[in-house]
């Protein structure tokens, strides 16, 4: 395979097997979704936190 073939996605030169052609997100929908994530994870960590406070003061109490 030739190494230009790599980067030509979706088309096949010469009979070289290639990648399928990969459709790529708008940087804005990217970025959209990369702090949906980053919400995701504080939201947890939170909930975590408050779980293990949670947990101390139950066992406090035995």
């Amino acid at each position: 395979m030739r190494s230009d073939a790599i980067w030509d996605r979706g088309t096949n030169r010469g009979g070289h097997c290639t990648l399928p052609a990969v459709p790529r997100l708008r940087a804005s929908r990217a970025h959209e979704e990369h702090i949906m994530l980053d919400l995701l994870m504080l939201a947890l960590g939170a909930g975590l936190f408050a779980l293990a406070i949670g947990y101390t003061y139950a066992c406090e109490r035995l």
